[in-house]
């Protein structure tokens, strides 16, 4: 009987001790310097007075790990993986449960550049694609433009940007947004990354019609900073020049920027118009129209961020721009005899400012708040002049307000379900007073004045969470109330109100088959609506020819949209998108005769109509070798468009392919190919189009320097676009301006 006492207390001894044995965990995450989960990284753990291996584990796709320990002591834990540099740390274990967190530091020399592309570019697992700039070969020695060709998704043409095939896309900054060509004015080697949004909730924006682009600048402690200068010329000689000034500097929870940009130039706009008459006498009338412009201007923006501890943290912003157009418009027929003349002299002073704040809440867990209020102010001096028969001026004076108010809250609670909420609040008023002149053949340009004003209220929820450990989901609802009022200060009688309402729902899943292949499947569904452009609403009339004018329709409601898209992520070098898109109280550009004169026609923007869009692409972007990088995009478009008594059909392919040839560490060239055929619409068609451009580059001084030559259009095709003014008559217009460019940029960046 005591020998089995004896094994049986040696049974629970050895279960106790085993036991015992898996009391202590080490649990934590791996991350890079971003803050982004690293995929796949090896864990292990050794006792630090034996440096015997112990145990070990991989991070998964949340760049999680957890590691069972033997005895509680000293241990010497070691993170690796290719591409960032090694980590150990010593701990001491006293408790059940210890929580370490890792950020690795990236290390691209270990790697070749065809792993280091790999590396800077990351699908996470809610759709959205983060590339980092700091330190990737695609990035060095181009301009943003150059750059941004090789992202995949983005496809960009002059001052056009396109996300998986959309247009309308935003560009921000903290909580400024910006442009294209303000962004083209910050070097490469000034941003840290960028985070493409191709479907954004509806917590990230009321007017989102496409995508979003944030940008984040380096964070690195002191003053960085660089110096642009670019350059253009065509045939013709120089087309225009600029410089621009970037400082960033970062001290003890401030960082700040500045961009101060300044330039001029002249561009040369030439239309040939041929006007076609059919019936019992048909004709051809053709016209040619040249126009030159003089452009001087200035701006600077500016971004304060204050961190005031690691729960608050407030933001200021604004700009300032001061712009000076000159434009002279010769209209002639085709003995070369003149019609009409006009041009006109500008002056533009934009203003804006805003401020930002972002708290972390202790009265619950995950709480935070943020609010962003934002002011602008545009006032504009016009002297126009008109040289029919005789010569005459009209001055047009306008000043233009916005305000925006956006107060926010995040919920983060248990199980990893994130709950977002808001309003959006914004008003506008644009006061106009435009002068007339006496010619009779000039009779819509008359004395007015009026005002646009309109605000709109949008509160909107959105709830996301990672359903598995590869399922995310998000769903969001926002409800908007828009009213435009149009006041005629000559006429009342004319005064409008349009008022326009909705609810707006949004859905996203996104799937990651396989993470570590960066492969994934994304389905989004949402409903939107499109506000029609201030500009839209104006009745002053813009004469582009003799016979034909521009006016406004004060009568525009808002255009609403369906639309489901689908992307599919094969791995890191294929995607593929399908789009549908379905549109109500489409504005169109419409042309009607003028019933007061003879042969007299103008242009209008009217809700007219419906339109389905069917969208599909594949796209292509690999290093095939360590010197050859390319990104291509094949794209189908289909589109009906659909008025009472009428029905177009349009079916065009089009694509880019763009690739970067790597001649040494320090220098490599580029060649980008664009084309799209002839597509239709119920107002007009736009015939098909090609470009090819070239570019070299060169990162000297180690990556100080940076020189740019690229040469756009270098192959490219005659603008068509063929406008139905009725049923017996239409108008080709041909666009002969100058379009070969060769552009120049010398980039100098320092720090301190």
């Amino acid at each position: 009987m005591k020998k089995v006492v004896f094994v049986l207390m040696l049974v629970i001894a050895g279960q106790w001790l085993s036991a015992q044995e898996g009391a202590y965990e080490v649990k934590g995450s791996v991350s890079d310097s971003s803050g982004e989960a690293i995929i796949g990284a090896t864990i292990t753990l050794q006792r630090d007075t034996t440096a015997t291996t112990l145990t070990g584990a991989v991070s998964n796709a949340q760049g999680a790990y957890a590691l069972r320990l033997p005895a509680c002591g000293p241990y010497l834990i070691e993170v690796r993986c290719i591409g960032y540099k090694t980590q150990q740390r010593r701990v001491t274990i006293t408790q059940p449960t210890t929580q370490l967190d890792f950020t690795l530091e990236e290390n691209s020399v270990e790697l070749s550049e065809v792993e280091v592309v790999a590396k800077h570019t990351k699908l996470q697992s809610n759709g959205n694609i983060r590339v980092q700039f700091k330190g990737n070969p695609v990035t060095k020695g181009k301009s943003m433009s150059e750059a941004l060709r090789f992202i995949p998704s983005v496809e960009v043409s002059g001052n056009q940007l396109l996300l998986n095939g959309k247009e309308d896309n935003l560009i921000y900054i903290g909580d400024q947004q910006i442009t294209m060509q303000q962004l083209n004015s910050i070097p490469t080697s000034m941003i840290d990354h960028i985070e493409v949004v191709p479907n954004p909730g509806v917590s990230l924006g009321k007017h989102v019609k496409g995508g979003i682009i944030y940008i984040t600048l380096r964070t690195e402690a002191g003053l960085l900073g660089s110096v642009s200068l670019p350059t253009q010329f065509d045939h013709r000689g120089f087309v225009d020049s600029g410089s621009s000034l970037f400082l960033q500097y970062t001290k003890d929870g401030v960082s700040l920027y500045n961009t101060l940009r300044g330039g001029g130039g002249r561009y040369t706009t030439l239309y040939e118009r041929q006007n076609k008459y059919q019936g019992e006498a048909s004709s051809l009338v053709t016209t040619m129209s040249d126009s030159k412009k003089r452009d001087y201007a200035v701006l600077d923006n500016f971004g304060i961020k204050y961190q005031i501890n690691k729960h608050h943290t407030l933001g200021f912003f604004g700009g300032v721009m001061y712009d000076r157009p000159k434009e002279e418009t010769l209209l002639q027929d085709g003995a070369g005899q003149t019609l009409l003349a006009q041009g006109y002299d500008q002056r533009i002073l934009d203003l804006n400012g805003g401020v930002s704040y972002s708290a972390r809440l202790a009265v619950c867990e995950g709480l935070g708040i943020a609010s962003t209020l934002s002011y602008s102010q545009s006032q504009s001096d016009r002297l126009a002049h008109y040289s029919t028969n005789k010569g005459e001026l009209a001055r047009s004076k306008s000043k233009t307000h916005y305000l925006i108010v956006h107060p926010r809250a995040t919920l983060v609670f248990a199980g990893g379900n994130h709950l977002a909420g808001g309003v959006s609040y914004s008003y506008a008023l644009d006061n106009n007073d435009a002068g007339g002149v006496s010619s009779s053949t000039l009779p819509q340009i008359i004395h007015r004045q009026f005002a646009i004003s309109g605000f709109d209220l949008s509160p909107y929820l959105e709830y996301s969470k990672m359903l598995t450990k590869r399922l995310y989901l998000q769903v969001g609802l926002r409800y908007q109330t828009t009213v435009m009022h149009y006041r005629d200060l000559l006429n009342a009688q004319n005064d409008y109100t349009v008022p326009n309402r909705g609810l707006y729902p949004n859905l996203l899943l996104q799937y990651m088959l396989n993470p570590a292949k960066a492969s994934g499947i994304g389905v989004a569904y949402r409903h939107f609506f499109s506000l029609p452009n201030y500009g839209y609403y104006s009745p002053v009339a813009t004469y582009l020819t003799r016979n034909l004018y521009s006016i406004g329709n004060q009568r525009l409601k808002q255009e609403t949209f369906d639309e489901a898209e689908v992307n599919y992520f094969l791995n890191r070098d294929w995607q593929f998108t399908y789009r549908v898109r379905y549109g109500r109280n489409i504005i169109q550009i419409m042309t009607y005769k003028d019933e007061t004169a003879p042969d007299l026609y103008y242009t209008q923007p009217r809700n007219v109509g419906s339109r389905w869009s069917h969208y599909a692409s594949g796209t292509f972007n690999k290093s095939l070798f360590p010197f050859w990088r390319t990104n291509n995009i094949l794209y189908l478009r289909y589109d009906q468009e659909q008025i009472p008594g009428r029905s177009v059909q349009s079916f065009s392919v089009g694509g880019t392919s763009t690739h970067q040839f790597t001649i040494t560490k320090m220098v490599g060239l580029s060649v980008a190919f664009s084309g799209e055929t002839a597509r239709q619409q119920l107002g007009y068609t736009l015939g098909g189009r090609y470009g090819l451009d070239l570019g070299c580059y060169a990162s000297l001084l180690h990556d100080q320097l940076q020189l740019s030559l690229s040469l756009s259009n270098l192959l490219h095709s005659r603008d068509r676009f063929t406008m139905r003014m009725s049923d017996t008559t239409e108008q080709l217009r041909l666009d002969l301006s100058p379009r070969r460019r060769l552009t120049l940029t010398i980039s100098y960046a320092f720090s301190a």
